[in-house]
This record gives C-alpha cells, sequence and structure tokens, in this order.
C-alpha cells in the first residue's frame, strides 16, 4: 500500500500518537496483521481467553482510526485489504445485542467488531465470554 504524501503524514502521525499513549509501537501493518490473525482464529474455532479477545479488537479500531483520516483514495487502498478480512470476521462470528466492551464512544454502525463474538469458543472460556457480554451463549456459539 502506497500512501500519497498527506495520507502518510496522517498515518505517521496517528502511529506516532497511538504508540505514545499505548507506550509501544503501533503501526497500520501491526494493527493488519493482528486483525487478520484474530479473523483466522475466530474462523478455526477462538481457544484463547476474552481479555486476549477484546485486546486484538483493539487492531481494528486503530484501522478505524486511520480510515476516518485519510483521503478517500487512501480509504479505497486500505478497502481493498480490508473488506475481505472484514467478511471473513463478520462469517466466523456471531452477533450480539451488546457491546463486548462498553466504551462510550463505540456505536454499532461504526464499530461492528465490539458487537460480535467467536461462533466457535473453547469450553472453558464460554463463562469468560458470557460474563464479558453479561447473557448467556447458549445456542449462539458452539464449544470447541
Amino acid at each position: 500500500m502506497i500512501f500519497n504524501q498527506e495520507d502518510q503524514k496522517i498515518l505517521n502521525d496517528i502511529e506516532f500518537d497511538r504508540s505514545q499513549y499505548s507506550g509501544f509501537s503501533i503501526t497500520l501493518d501491526k494493527s493488519l496483521y493482528r486483525w487478520t490473525s484474530l479473523t483466522k482464529e475466530c474462523a478455526l474455532g477462538y481457544a484463547d481467553d476474552v481479555s486476549e479477545y477484546t485486546n486484538d479488537l483493539a487492531s481494528r479500531d486503530f484501522i478505524w482510526r486511520v480510515m476516518d483520516k485519510i483521503s478517500e483514495d487512501g480509504k479505497k487502498q486500505l478497502e481493498e485489504i480490508l473488506v475481505p478480512i472484514d467478511k471473513l470476521f463478520i462469517q466466523s462470528t456471531v452477533e450480539i445485542d451488546n457491546p463486548i466492551m462498553a466504551y462510550d464512544w463505540v456505536k454499532p454502525n461504526e464499530h461492528f467488531w465490539y458487537y460480535r463474538i467467536p461462533c466457535k469458543i473453547a469450553k472453558n472460556e464460554i463463562s469468560a465470554f458470557e460474563s464479558q457480554t453479561g447473557k448467556s451463549l447458549k445456542g449462539l456459539i458452539n464449544e470447541i
């Protein structure tokens, strides 16, 4: 992906800001990699714990922040990569009524990833996902 100068400056500023805020390096490339990895994990069956799942969702937040600031041409470039990953995520997850993380800025029409959980979750993690979502997942997901 090759952004124009203006979009590259915007990306560099966002990467710097988010890295300073978090205390570790956050880049678009790393976020795309993490988002792809999470999506593949969900497709196979999510065996990690709910806190790791919510951490991994932050990679999609970063991508959303970038998409919100760059030009239409930059968005088109990023969407070419992002659309198939998002589609697989949607296919590999089920929608839930309330966001898995109750941030006041999370909106269903903008942050769909917070309103979805894996279709297949490790048996020993189902209760943690239920606790996080505040509802029974019986009949909604399968255990692995």
